[in-house]
C-alpha cells in the first residue's frame, strides 16, 4: 500500500528523479546526469554517516525512498557497493570461496560487506518489480581511468536492460596520453 501511494506521486516533478547513485563516491553519475540538467541524487555514506550509511535501518530506508522517487519507467538506478571483501585479493582474509561465499562471518567487515549486497539486492527486486532500469558496477567492461579515474582498473557493469549490458564503451582519444604514468604505459600502450 505504500508503494502504491508513494508512486502515485512519482512523476510529480518535485519529487521525482531522473537518477539515482548509491555508494557514490566522487558522484560522477550523478554529476553526469545534472550536467544534462536532469534530476539526480547521490547516496554515500562519507556525506551523511547518518542517513547515508547502509548498514542502519535509517540509511536502507533513505536508499529505497531515493528509490522510489525514480520517474516511473524512466528513472535510472545506479549502484557500486564496496566490492575490497570480494575481490580475489582478498580472499585470505575474508575468507570467501566458492564453497563458502558468505566468507568468515567471524569478520566484521565481511559481514558489513555480505549486508550491503543483501540490501542492495532487494534494492534491485524492488527496481525490477517496477520495471526501472538498473545498474551496478562490477557486463560493460570499460577502463575507468579512460573517464577520470585515479587508475585504469578496469569494470564491469551489470544491468536488468540488455542495451545497457551489451554496451560497448569506446576508450576516449586521451586515453593514450593519460597512459603516459609509468606504471600503466604497457597497459594503455596494448589498448592504443
Amino acid at each position: 500500500m505504500v508503494v502504491t501511494e508513494v508512486m502515485q506521486h512519482m512523476t510529480m516533478p518535485s519529487l521525482g528523479l531522473d537518477a539515482v547513485e548509491k555508494y557514490a563516491g566522487v558522484k560522477t553519475i550523478a554529476t553526469a546526469f545534472r550536467s544534462m540538467d536532469l534530476k539526480a541524487a547521490s547516496f554515500e555514506m562519507n556525506d551523511d554517516p547518518v542517513t547515508e550509511d547502509i548498514q542502519s535501518g535509517l540509511g536502507f530506508a533513505y536508499g529505497l525512498a531515493l528509490t522510489l522517487r525514480l520517474f516511473r519507467n524512466a528513472g535510472l538506478n545506479f549502484e557500486a557497493p564496496v566490492c575490497s571483501t570480494w575481490v580475489w585479493v582478498n580472499r585470505a582474509t575474508s575468507g570467501r570461496s566458492r564453497a563458502y561465499p558468505l566468507g568468515d562471518m567471524t569478520r566484521e567487515q565481511v559481514r558489513a560487506a555480505n549486508k550491503m549486497v543483501a540490501r542492495t539486492c532487494i534494492y534491485l527486486l524492488v527496481l525490477s518489480s517496477l520495471r526501472l532500469p538498473w545498474c551496478i558496477e562490477q557486463p560493460v567492461y570499460m577502463f575507468m581511468g579512460a573517464y577520470g579515474g585515479d587508475s585504469l582498473k578496469p569494470t564491469f557493469i551489470y544491468s536488468n536492460y540488455k542495451y545497457i549490458s551489451e554496451l560497448n564503451i569506446p576508450l576516449p582519444d586521451h586515453v593514450c596520453e593519460w597512459g603516459s604514468m609509468e606504471s600503466n604505459e604497457s597497459m594503455v600502450n596494448q589498448m592504443c
